[in-house]
């Protein structure tokens, strides 16, 4: 109703009680809510465009309870076939090394998931390895909550083969540098569909990377069709990470990411599930 004030010349705000029945002038007011916050006679957001989340509170933090189950699966980035020596572990955020790993080392079931098992709340990272990939620190972009895990559940983590990241910068014609690691951001949007044009920041120097028709252009900071962008030669340590929808003023999100050399550091923002 507050939006409808504005409207106080509107003539039938000024027949209100008068002229028409107070219902319809209360009907009429839902109605102008409603197309202001996109509702009534709003054509759906394009795919990869839905941010009506982004706008929405918070989430509480995370409750003790019940521990939560998430499936990892992982498929070769070049051939999307599913990779099955895998081993996972979990590590807390601030145990950098993963000297004191929360979880045993994993390996896939028969089916190839991974099935980790930690408390509502959990904000690490996973490691994860196989033979002939880049090593890879997954990160979330929220605590873990059923909500979150819901989402992840779809999404596979993507390998990098060790031949690719020196393909990448050969065909990218960017000089690898080996102390250096490497960060993928995969961008969702609140449908889950994958969000092309969304700009990424880096708060160090470092060379960004999209892919475009599937392949690999430097100095490209803005999220494919596939939603995929990066960086290559992150210098080690702590990095953060925001990201911006074209036309939004305001960060989807700023995100933390641990980057270790030789390796890659990989996230998937989404974007009612970000700090």
């Amino acid at each position: 109703m507050l939006r409808l004030l504005l409207r106080l010349g509107h003539p039938l705000w000024i027949g209100c009680g008068i002229v028409l029945p107070l219902a319809s002038c209360i009907r009429f007011a839902s109605e102008l809510d409603m197309l202001d916050s996109g509702g009534l006679d709003s054509p759906p957001a394009a795919p990869g465009k839905d941010w009506s989340c982004s706008l929405a509170e918070e989430p509480a933090p995370a409750e003790g309870g019940s521990t939560l189950r998430l499936g990892v699966f992982a498929v070769d980035f070049v051939t999307a076939a599913l990779v099955e020596e895998l081993r996972v572990r979990a590590c807390f955020r601030a145990d950098v090394d993963c000297t004191s790993p929360i979880s045993d080392q994993l390996a896939p079931r028969d089916d190839g998931l991974v099935e980790i098992s930690l408390e509502p709340g959990f904000n690490g990272y996973l490691e994860i390895q196989a033979a002939g990939m880049l090593p890879t620190l997954l990160f979330f972009s929220a605590p873990w909550s059923p909500q979150l895990l819901a989402q992840l559940e779809r999404t596979p983590v993507r390998l990098l083969p060790l031949p690719s990241l020196q393909a990448l910068g050969n065909t990218a014609r960017i000089q690898l540098d080996p102390s250096g690691g490497v960060v993928g951001v995969y961008a969702y949007d609140c449908g889950g569909t994958a969000a092309p044009g969304v700009r990424l920041e880096l708060d160090t120097s470092a060379v960004p990377y999209a892919f475009v028709d599937e392949l690999p252009v430097a100095d490209q900071d803005v999220t494919s069709e596939q939603g995929l962008a990066g960086f290559v030669n992150v210098p080690p340590g702590v990095v953060v990470v925001s990201s911006f929808a074209e036309g939004r003023p305001e960060a989807l999100s700023v995100e933390s990411l641990l980057v270790r050399s030789g390796w890659l550091s990989s996230m998937s923002l989404l974007p009612g599930h970000s700090r």
